[in-house]
């Protein structure tokens, strides 16, 4: 699973291996600080850089925890059970007087853009609008800064987005101050802003029920494929940071049957965090654990064939309100899930 996580951030990046400066050649290099052929400053061009990197940037930070992040994301980065928890990390290190490497570790697998000259870069980072600007490093849209308590801050840039999430790293080797322990806590602890219900997910929350769950859905279910996905956490204001991550984290799903056929257990495991729903009734309301290790409160209801799981946070945190669909593509189990209009859809597979 690592190797496939690392494997992706490499193909965010457009990693291939170790990527060496090489000698401009025409307008495909930039031999300066300006796009190949112009002159100027002008930070409207995603491609105009300063021409060196910031000497706070430089170090290894380790991830410490996720802001901002919604109920299907947060427990990646903050749940205190999460044993890959404080295994990823991000470093920034000179490799002679005008270059530096930027490498991004999980666990014991690396993966590294060496030799970024930003008074020359190649084509490759030219492409990859790898830059720096007002202080914050760039690869394409994905943002790298330090903030006034030393954290390295990783976030998405986007005029569309507001209040974008953002992943916090903490600088490994240096003394934390009490100050800055307490301000770290307490912006892991600040409420997230709750994203307007859509229509859509507000018709589904009151829809009619049935009290019996249906024969199909019974048993253990294996997430194999996804669709629309990526375009759904990108629509939500996730970078390719976290989208990677959550993308390729392993989910199973169990229905299981009770002594009274009006009730049943339901088991959501995930490679990070389990949580387990005993004597489930149809439409009907109950307290849980969500996958932020917050407390949720859970309906499940049916109608016409479509199964709906709706949690609503009950404690301050990163989770929002969400709604899940369930119905069946053949012996497929379908997971649908909206936000402003883009639709993300996950298959799973009938194991038993």
């Amino acid at each position: 699973m690592l190797v496939k996580i690392v494997g992706l951030l490499a193909i965010s990046l457009l990693i291939t291996g170790t990527v060496h400066a090489i000698e401009p050649s025409g307008e495909q290099m930039c031999s300066c600080v300006c796009p190949a052929g112009q002159s100027g400053t002008s930070t409207n061009d995603t491609n105009w850089t300063e021409p060196t990197l910031p000497s706070d940037l430089f170090g290894k930070f380790e991830l410490h925890h996720g802001r901002g992040f919604d109920q299907i994301v947060s427990w990646l980065f903050n749940s205190t059970h999460n044993k890959y928890h404080a295994n990823m990390t991000i470093c920034f290190k000179r490799s002679n007087e005008n270059s530096f490497d930027f490498t991004i570790t999980m666990k014991d697998r690396e993966q590294t853009v060496a030799n970024i000259n930003l008074k020359n870069r190649t084509e490759l980072q030219l492409q990859k609008k790898i830059a720096v600007r007002n202080g914050a490093f760039y690869v394409g849209r994905q943002s790298f800064h330090i903030d006034q308590e030393d954290f390295l801050i990783v976030g998405v840039n986007s005029s569309k987005i507001s209040n974008p999430p953002v992943l916090v790293f903490k600088r490994t080797g240096a003394a934390s101050s009490a100050a800055v322990v307490a301000a770290a806590a307490a912006t892991a602890s600040n409420t997230a802003t709750h994203n307007a219900v859509s229509p859509a997910t507000r018709q589904r929350n009151t829809r009619g029920t049935s009290d019996v769950l249906p024969d199909k859905f019974y048993g253990n279910f294996e997430l194999d494929r996804s669709e629309n996905f990526d375009e759904y956490l990108t629509a939500k204001g996730y970078g390719w940071f976290t989208r990677k991550l959550v993308t390729f984290a392993t989910f199973k799903k169990i229905f299981a049957r009770t002594a009274n056929k009006h009730l049943f257990d339901y088991s959501n495991l995930t490679s990070k965090k389990d949580v387990f729903y005993k004597n489930v009734g149809l439409g009907k309301k109950f307290e849980g654990e969500g996958l932020d290790s917050t407390k949720h409160e859970i309906l499940f209801t049916l109608k016409d064939g479509k199964l709906f799981e709706h949690h609503k946070p009950l404690e301050e945190g990163e989770a929002k309100e969400e709604t899940y669909e369930y119905s069946f593509d053949g012996d497929i189990l379908l997971q649908k899930m909206s936000f402003n209009g883009v639709e993300g859809r996950r298959y799973y597979k009938k194991t038993t």
